[in-house]
């Protein structure tokens, strides 16, 4: 779901897109929840993206209430809030959604496919 923040729309994160994806698991890691989490560790692990777009990425992720920010430092923490619906969509995505689609399109090989292009 879009968020406004001063004039401007924030997208939601859809936990069927690939870089959407690749953020929440990888700001949801358990090493990141007690010492909080910088964009370039983050980058470590999606070394695709580049400064700038991180930065977009934490300014949604915070509009969202996902993070937030610690005072004085470079760095978020993931939020109580954060950590539930990351675990939540995770956890429907993986046990419900994909498997009940897998009941639909039996060949695995085009699941990637279908579920990208047409959800």
């Amino acid at each position: 779901h879009s968020r406004r923040e001063k004039e401007r729309t924030y997208r939601g994160f859809n936990f069927f897109d690939s870089r959407d994806l690749s953020v929440l698991e990888a700001i949801s890691k358990g090493e990141y929840m007690t010492f909080g989490i910088q964009g370039k560790q983050i980058r470590q692990h999606l070394p695709k993206i580049t400064p700038s777009a991180m930065t977009r990425i934490f300014k949604r992720l915070k509009v969202h209430g996902l993070i937030e920010k610690i005072p004085g430092s470079y760095k978020y923490l993931i939020t109580a809030l954060g950590k539930e619906i990351i675990a939540a969509g995770l956890s429907i995505k993986n046990l419900i959604l994909v498997p009940a689609l897998r009941l639909d399109f039996p060949d695995a090989e085009i699941l990637p496919f279908c579920v990208e292009n047409h959800l």
